[in-house]
């Protein structure tokens, strides 16, 4: 486990050709804040290119989300003082992965959801044929192995050619788009960084389950309702037509794609959704239970006993 002699880490964008440094950053060695988790974006405008990036982090983790818009083939170096744990993961675009100073191509995208994973790297040159989009996560060694209870094996590369897992696109997604702020901001993108990691090795995808593309983005979306309607959920003919998917194959695809039935995974959001509003924000049973849909707070009770194995009241008590 590499020893952290630095106590500054620095993140840093560069032209890999001129070596002109696009972006930088400072965070402490162990990403640590005084306000829990912090943010920073850019936009930098190049008459070759345009790149947006947004930073979020908190203690022993840093994500990093980049966007790069380009006309012509375009190579940059992502570079950190210090060795953490990395994963990158290509959203879209093509790009050309490079270990620092070696022309072999290290890992190639040329579609859309691809990924690659690295462990303890401190620079990453890649070439963007045209637009792309990275999603960039550091973990320090302590918080990766307090996650997954292992240790990293050194300094190594472990590229995927695999398209990225559909449970892991939404994850990265959902680690985007939300509404928290503050305190609750850093605990909702810990939950979602913590599923990450501890997502089955080789989860279920396209090719496996048989579904078609333009279906999985309908069930996606049927999902992502479920989501925004915990209070009051559709029915599943309602959300089927609402995703524009039939009921059938929403049914039959929800369960293949999530592993859950559509039922099943709101009970589920429910519950997580429960847990936080008790144990992070000490909300009383009655306002919870109607926030997370129950009509009637013993029912509420019953369910959330049921499937923590505790009555809620205990939580925002403690």
């Amino acid at each position: 486990m590499p020893l952290h002699g630095l106590k500054q880490m620095e993140i840093q964008l560069s032209a890999r050709q001129t070596g002109k440094v696009i972006y930088s950053n400072n965070h402490a060695y162990d990403m640590n804040t005084d306000t829990g988790i912090q943010h920073n974006k850019a936009v930098i405008d190049h008459p070759d290119y345009q790149i947006s990036i947004f930073e979020k982090w908190f203690e022993g983790v840093q994500v990093t989300s980049i966007s790069i818009v380009t006309a012509a083939p375009a190579e940059f170096s992502l570079k950190y003082n210090d060795q953490q744990i990395s994963y990158v993961f290509c959203m879209e675009g093509e790009v050309n992965f490079h270990e620092p100073h070696q022309p072999v191509t290290l890992f190639y995208s040329p579609s859309q959801q691809r990924s690659s994973t690295l462990c303890e790297m401190t620079q990453l040159d890649f070439k963007v044929a045209k637009n792309a989009e990275l999603v960039y996560m550091q973990l320090t060694p302590e918080y990766h192995q307090k996650i997954t209870n292992q240790e990293c094996p050194g300094r190594y590369f472990c590229f995927s050619r695999e398209q990225i897992p559909l449970e892991v696109h939404a994850l990265l997604q959902q680690m985007s788009n939300y509404a928290y702020t503050g305190r609750a901001e850093r605990i909702y993108l810990e939950s979602k960084i913590m599923s990450l990691l501890l997502l089955p090795a080789k989860p279920k995808d396209v090719q496996v389950t048989g579904i078609k593309e333009d279906d999985v983005k309908k069930i996606l979306l049927a999902r992502k309702i479920v989501e925004d309607n915990l209070q009051k959920p559709f029915s599943l003919i309602e959300l089927s037509r609402k995703a524009g998917i039939n009921d059938f194959k929403l049914k039959k695809g929800f369960k293949a794609l999530t592993g859950f039935t559509v039922f099943g995974y709101l009970y589920k959001l429910r519950m997580e959704k429960a847990r936080f509003y008790l144990q992070q924000e000490r909300r009383q049973v009655n306002e919870v239970s109607f926030l997370v849909g129950y009509k009637n707070p013993q029912h509420f009770i019953a369910a959330f006993k049921r499937h923590f194995n505790l009555l809620p009241g205990s939580l925002n008590k403690s």
